[in-house]
Parts: C-alpha cells; sequence; structure tokens
C-alpha cells in the first residue's frame, strides 16, 4: 500500500494544538504520525546527506545525557509552561 505524501500543514496544526495545550502530547504523536512526520524527517535525513533511513538505533554518542524537566513544566514534558511561557532550563 502506497503511504500519501507528508502533510506539513496537517503536521503544523497537530503541533500548535499541543502548544497551546489544546491536545494531549500521545494525540500530538498520533497525529504526526498520520501526517507523515516519519517520511519528512526520513528526507531532510537524507537532504542532509546521511542517505540513511531510520534503522531503529540510536548513534554511537552517549544517550540519555541531557535533563529532562528542569523547565517549568513538570518532569518529562516538553512545550509551553502552564503560563505560557517556553520551556527553558532553570538556572
Amino acid at each position: 500500500m502506497e503511504l500519501p505524501p507528508p502533510d506539513p500543514v496537517k503536521m503544523l496544526r497537530s503541533w500548535m494544538e499541543w502548544e497551546r495545550g489544546e491536545a494531549t502530547p500521545g494525540r500530538a504523536m498520533a497525529d504526526l504520525k498520520t501526517a507523515g512526520l516519519r517520511q519528512l524527517l526520513e528526507s531532510f535525513a537524507a537532504e542532509a546527506g546521511t542517505g540513511q533511513a531510520w534503522t531503529g538505533q540510536v548513534g554511537t554518542g552517549q544517550v540519555g545525557t541531557g535533563q529532562v524537566g528542569t523547565g517549568k513544566n513538570s518532569p518529562g514534558q516538553d512545550g509551553p509552561g502552564k503560563d505560557g511561557s517556553p520551556n527553558e532550563p532553570s538556572p
């Protein structure tokens, strides 16, 4: 079965709904997936010169070294804070 081409407009709409708090992270991810985010990212990676499709493996660098939940949101949540401010790390 042929997949439809990625729909960046649909992806942006889903992303913005999530940023405004109108969609849960799970709903946003499902919408991004059905709108073709994987195909779009794979095409960007190919254009960037990697020429590789996703293999299910993360690169050889250290994984998990970034801090999660250091902003104004609850731990593990990305996106704008409840007050509408961006999620920026605390000093």
